[in-house]
């Protein structure tokens, strides 16, 4: 439970967001004080994918 109030405990962490990367890092070193293996790999992700889906289906409709 601590784990998870401490996820929940970043505000706004939505894909790509400082908060996600935030988060990222604390569970990180949690991991690695426990004496595991941990490493963040960071990509790219556009949050708005919902928006350019939505208008290429708006496109192929209207083309139809």
């Amino acid at each position: 439970m601590e784990i998870i109030r401490g996820l929940c405990s970043f505000e706004g962490r939505l894909a790509g967001t400082d908060a996600e990367r935030r988060a990222a890092n604390w569970l990180a070193e949690r991991l690695r004080a426990q004496g595991r293996r941990a490493e963040i790999e960071p990509i790219y992700v556009h949050p708005q994918i919902g928006l350019i889906l939505a208008a290429h289906c708006a496109l192929g409709f209207g083309g139809s």
